[in-house]
């Protein structure tokens, strides 16, 4: 992947964003990741990575933290409503390791949300600049449309990504995707 010399934006520093631009960074691209919030923050509680999140996020170098802030179980029990006992019990821990080669395992999403942030910092190439009101061009070889974005975020409706999709589905997907600050 030849990414030397290229600058990617990403719109948002949540897990996905930040996975990203740590993928991308450690390829030689400079990223430049706009979140609108002042902080990086994930809201929720708990997530599951399977082994193949485990995998990926063990390639970009996060193998031993990801364990020191994780729970790697040996099983999840399955309960029918109002009943006392387990109907099964998948077994995870040893079992998901020798299958897989990684384990399966369980963190808050702010722990890993941290966790990136932190490995992304340790890049020169990468930026991350924060509270961003952003407005998105988008271009093709027709010329550029214009669709403004209150913000850059996860917010249903108010995202960059909708916006891109909502702009897409009355018009060809656009060739070119262009980003001005405001």
């Amino acid at each position: 992947m030849p990414s030397a010399g290229r600058t990617v934006y990403i719109a948002g520093a949540g897990i996905a964003g930040l996975t990203l631009a740590l993928a991308l960074a450690k390829f030689g691209a400079s990223v430049v990741i706009l979140e609108r919030s002042s902080t990086v923050t994930e809201f929720g509680a708990g997530l599951q990575l399977s082994p193949n999140a485990r995998r990926v996020l063990n390639q970009l170098g996060l193998d031993r933290q990801i364990k020191a802030e994780s729970l790697e179980p040996e099983g999840i029990d399955v309960y029918p409503f109002g009943a006392k006992k387990p109907l099964i019990t998948l077994a995870l821990g040893d079992t998901v390791e020798r299958r897989y080669g990684v384990p399966y395992a369980v963190m808050h999403r702010g722990d890993l949300a941290d966790l990136l942030h932190r490995a992304c910092r340790r890049f020169a190439n990468v930026d991350i600049v924060f509270d961003v009101s952003a407005k998105i061009r988008m271009g093709d070889a027709d010329g550029l449309y214009f669709r403004k974005v209150g913000t850059c975020g996860r917010s249903p409706g108010r995202s960059a990504v909708a916006a891109l999709s909502a702009a897409c589905t009355s018009r060809p997907a656009p060739s070119t995707l262009r980003f001005k600050s405001n």
